[in-house]
């Protein structure tokens, strides 16, 4: 049995979220999938192939939020899937004080 290294508890959950790589500011936005969420970052499906390391920005409609949660990721890794989708695990980075405490209420909230 492996050790579980995971720092924060994830959160099944298929929020609206949408994400575009942050070097290419004037690109448009990529709809996704999402998996789960935790209260340090997201995995998600995509069409996209998106290598590790790539910088992203996210933007996540979470409940009770009026306007979507605007973040920034770093993919830690991808995987194709047999279904030809690439799953993306990402982790928040520069992540505000503001940012961290709505995140933290959604991932309490929904535990």
């Amino acid at each position: 049995m492996t050790k579980e290294r995971r720092l924060f508890p994830r959160v099944p959950q298929p929020f609206e979220a949408r994400y575009r790589l942050a070097d290419e500011m004037g690109t448009s936005w990529h709809g996704m999938t999402l998996v789960n969420i935790s209260a340090g970052g997201v995995r998600f499906r995509t069409d996209e192939l998106i290598q590790q390391g790539t910088p992203l920005e996210l933007q996540v409609q979470l409940p009770g939020l009026r306007e979507p949660l605007l973040v920034n990721g770093q993919t830690i890794w991808s995987t194709l899937q047999a279904s030809g989708v690439m799953e993306i695990g990402v982790e928040f980075v520069n992540v505000t004080a503001d940012q961290q405490l709505q995140i933290d209420g959604i991932v309490r909230f929904l535990r």
